[in-house]
C-alpha cells in the first residue's frame, strides 16, 4: 500500500489524494484540486460518518471489497480542505488474523 502515497483515491464518490500510508491506515486529503467546488458537499457527507464511526466502502482503494472507518477528521472551512485518517476495518483476502 506504500505505493498509494501521492495517488488519487476514491472514498465513496469523493476523490482525494493519499498524503501518508501506515499499514492499513491512509491519510487522505480532499481539497478544491481533487473536488472542485464540492469540498463542502464532501464535508457534509463525511462528517456524520466520522461521528457515527460508520464503515465506508473503499472498494476503489482496495479491490477486495474492503471498508474503512474514519478515525480522525479535520475540516478547514477557510482553506476548503478536509483531512481524514481512514483505517481499514476488513482483512485483505488471504490474510491471516493476528
Amino acid at each position: 500500500m506504500e505505493k498509494a502515497k501521492g495517488q488519487y483515491v476514491y472514498l465513496g464518490d469523493y476523490c482525494g489524494r493519499v498524503e501518508h500510508v501506515d499499514g492499513g491506515t491512509l491519510y487522505i486529503r480532499f481539497d478544491d484540486h481533487t473536488l472542485p467546488g464540492k469540498v463542502r458537499e464532501a464535508h457534509e457527507h463525511f462528517h456524520p460518518l466520522h461521528e457515527q464511526q460508520a464503515q465506508v466502502p473503499a472498494e476503489r482503494i482496495w479491490a477486495d471489497g474492503a471498508s474503512v472507518c474514519i478515525t480522525a477528521y479535520q475540516y478547514d472551512l477557510e482553506r476548503q480542505v478536509i483531512r481524514i485518517r481512514a483505517e481499514r476495518t476488513t482483512q485483505p483476502a488471504g490474510a491471516r488474523a493476528r
